[in-house]
């Protein structure tokens, strides 16, 4: 799946930013980056409580029933919450919000994220139903971009295609539960309700914490720069993401099995987590190595001539899918799985204060290569701090 969505971007992004051009090209990134604010409160970390739940779990049939209803509410909730507050910034901060139907429209984004059980097949170690609709989908919005958006005018033709999809995913995703497992909706008791809103709260400090300059960097770089120049950016932001998105469902892949083994004996988890460690960095070293080297052809045969400036973002933000695979790796399966909340998130929380000081600094004055600087570092930092707090607590020892 992960390939196939490397492939994907591979074939429509070079077409959509030669005919949509930067500008266009930025805005819809920018309404993306202004959403994704939104997909993590209504996520709420239950991509990681919800799927560490399933997984211990899984064979406890009404239990797994009632996870599932119980986030799906607690979601439902946050995406009501999201709407009131989302509407009101589009229309107070208008002159920052041009062309307001994108904005509109990338709600889709929200509403697919909110439906599709990611979380649930995830704990359930059923990759299949994940990649089978997601392949479909995209395959199909791929499609419809080549034959409908042919002038930089269809850049809300675009944004409907790609938000449209992410609903279709997200109602294919309730209905594989409803019929593979035979699932009915049932409203969930107070309770509960009340119980895992509060244990996913730490989690989504950190969670939030960690997710917001991912998404902060294309927000504030629009603030501070016009759509061209988050145009440059965003190309290069593609590139690494799709090399991030490889080697990040390697580790949310291996997320349950890890949290299953250290339930039932800590030597089996620490052994899959060294192993891990081995594969996910040697692939992200790798892939860093390429894109590192490999910039400037990279830009020009996928994005073209116009795009020059951005291969020193490139070249910069390269080093982000080696930092950020250790760090989920150090941090979310192994400090988190272990119990160190608190401690996860004090590292979290100085990372972001990182972030944001360094930001404010260089994006005013560098834009976006001051961008790139600072997202680079602040996944160093990270790893940095990750590190120091293993080796202090020596978490990867068997005994």
């Amino acid at each position: 799946m992960q390939i196939f969505n490397v492939v994907i971007p591979l074939i429509s992004v070079p077409y959509v930013v030669r005919v949509l051009g930067p500008g266009n090209f930025g805005l819809v990134n920018f309404a993306a980056a202004f959403a994704g604010f939104f997909v993590i409160i209504s996520d709420y970390g239950f991509n990681f409580t919800g799927n560490r739940d399933i997984a211990k779990n899984r064979n406890d049939i009404e239990k797994c029933r009632e996870l599932y209803n119980t986030v799906f509410v607690l979601k439902s909730s946050l995406f009501l919450l999201s709407l009131l507050i989302f509407i009101p910034v589009i229309y107070i901060f208008g002159d920052l919000f041009q062309q307001k139907i994108i904005f509109y429209i990338s709600l889709g984004t929200l509403l697919g994220n909110i439906l599709f059980p990611y979380w649930f097949f995830k704990g359930m170690e059923k990759m299949m139903y994940i990649a089978v609709p997601n392949i479909i989908v995209r395959t199909v919005t791929t499609v419809l971009i080549f034959v409908l958006v042919l002038k930089r005018d269809d850049v809300v033709i675009y944004a409907l295609i790609l938000n449209a999809g992410n609903v279709l995913l997200g109602i294919a995703g309730v209905l594989i539960v409803a019929v593979k497992y035979g699932y009915r909706f049932k409203f969930p008791p107070a309770a509960v309700l009340k119980e895992n809103f509060k244990e996913g709260l730490e989690v989504f400090y950190s969670i939030i914490c960690t997710s917001i300059y991912n998404y902060a960097n294309v927000f504030l770089l629009g603030v501070f720069a016009d759509y061209r120049i988050v145009g440059f950016y965003s190309a290069a932001d593609k590139i690494i993401s799709g090399i991030t998105g490889l080697v990040s469902n390697l580790n949310e892949s291996t997320y349950p099995r890890i949290s299953f083994l250290l339930a039932e004996s800590r030597k089996s988890g620490v052994d899959m987590i060294k192993t891990s460690a081995k594969l996910i960095g040697a692939v992200s070293l790798a892939a860093t190595v390429i894109a590192f080297v490999f910039a400037e052809p990279i830009v020009r045969i996928v994005f073209g001539a116009e795009f020059s400036d951005t291969v020193i973002l490139l070249r910069i933000l390269s080093f982000v899918p080696l930092f950020l695979s250790l760090n989920n790796l150090f941090g979310v399966q192994t400090i988190l799985n272990m119990g160190y909340k608190r401690e996860f998130l004090k590292i979290i929380l100085i990372s972001l204060f990182y972030f944001l000081i360094v930001s404010f600094i260089f994006v005013p004055v560098f834009k976006a290569i001051g961008t790139s600087l600072a997202i680079a570092t602040t996944e160093l930092v990270v790893l940095f701090l990750m590190v120091i707090f293993i080796k202090k607590k020596n978490l990867l020892s068997e005994i």
